[in-house]
């Protein structure tokens, strides 16, 4: 991480309008392969849980929904059939003090929250 925040529009990484996860798999520069291992900072409006992904599989109905209030989001594809969304803090935030702090003091509490929702069509 090199403390950069790069806006996704127009770039094989932009998915703020519906799209196969694989569609621009191939244009994706990652050091190790042509998949998506990269950190998306959550845009919010307010604090709270927020809706922040939305994934849905066309022929089944089948739909995935992420809640959180966490500031980040990893996305990590093997192929074009799967992937994994990971809510957390930037990476290497403590290194970068313009990202949200990663420091937990003594006597502070940890709470966050995740929601995974599933359904179908």
């Amino acid at each position: 991480p090199t403390g950069t925040i790069s806006p996704v529009a127009g770039t094989p990484l932009d998915f703020s309008s519906p799209k196969p996860i694989g569609r621009d798999m191939q244009k994706v520069t990652h050091p190790r392969a042509r998949i998506y291992d990269h950190n998306y900072v959550i845009r919010r409006d307010e604090d709270g849980v927020t809706l922040i992904a939305r994934a849905h599989e066309s022929s089944s109905g089948r739909f995935l929904e992420v809640w959180t209030d966490q500031p980040g989001v990893q996305l990590f594809t093997g192929n074009p059939r799967g992937f994994c969304l990971e809510t957390q803090n930037y990476p290497d935030a403590i290194n970068h003090p313009h990202f949200p702090s990663p420091v937990l003091r003594p006597g502070e509490k940890y709470l966050t929250t995740t929601i995974f929702a599933f359904g179908s069509l």
